[in-house]
């Protein structure tokens, strides 16, 4: 998306790492109110693909659900939110926007969320993802702000993934037939080259897919506006629990 709406998003972010808050929520009701609520939520929800690109591992292990984990974490102690389960939100939007737009839990988790509340949390994602990013780069966050550009094509990251013990400490211990006691799995991605977390994601879209249709992430680039706008779960999706 490169429009009108994805340009307020990007200026609304500029205006609060210039701590001009009060031009930012005016320009930000005006550009609701031209482009309307939907549309904004997809410029926001690009605008934190484009960040995702830009959270980086080098080649190596990535534990990937502590990544996410972690990131929500920091993006909540940033906007300082008392709600009790803004980590829980975030760690759903990020997966979220990651997956773009292909069915998943998150998925259906954000499509519960009234379109006000999706826009106060995706409000919350990109101004944190700004600040950590600025902090793995080691810039300032109005400097990765003024550099946001539409996310482009993802390109799945070339590596694989398998599952590591974590201990209380976090720490990794050899893998054996059975989960040691007191220790989870965690979902871990061998890099082989210096990759993003949105290309993480875009590794198990591709794996997801199946095999008759190779091209199943282009589809979801092309089609991730629409969901963005209005984001609503898939048949298999909102199916009851037997």
């Amino acid at each position: 998306m490169d429009g009108p709406a994805f340009a307020a998003a990007c200026s609304y972010l500029r205006d609060v790492f210039a701590q001009r808050y009060a031009v930012a929520a005016r320009s930000l009701e005006d550009a609701i109110a031209g482009e309307g609520l939907g549309t904004i939520n997809g410029a926001f929800a690009d605008v934190g693909r484009s960040l995702l690109d830009r959270v980086r591992f080098s080649a190596g292990t990535v534990d990937v659900l502590a990544e996410i984990d972690h990131i929500a974490r920091r993006i909540v102690e940033i906007s300082g939110s008392d709600r009790a389960d803004e980590i829980e939100r975030q760690k759903a939007l990020i997966v979220f926007l990651g997956s773009e737009g292909l069915p998943c839990a998150a998925r259906t988790t954000v499509a519960s969320w009234p379109p006000l509340d999706r826009h106060a949390s995706l409000l919350t994602t990109v101004v944190g993802l700004c600040a950590v990013v600025a902090q793995r780069t080691e810039t300032s966050a109005d400097a990765v702000a003024d550099a946001i550009r539409p996310p482009g094509e993802v390109v799945p990251a070339f590596g694989t993934f398998s599952l590591a013990w974590r201990d209380d400490r976090g720490e990794p211990s050899v893998l054996s037939g059975a989960l040691p006691r007191g220790q989870t799995a965690h979902i871990t991605f061998l890099g082989a080259g210096t990759t993003s977390l949105r290309s993480v994601f875009a590794r198990v879209a591709h794996l997801a897919a199946p095999r008759a249709e190779p091209d199943a992430h282009a589809d979801a680039n092309a089609t991730r506006q629409s969901l963005d706008a209005s984001v609503s779960p898939t048949p298999r999706e909102s199916r009851p629990s037997s």
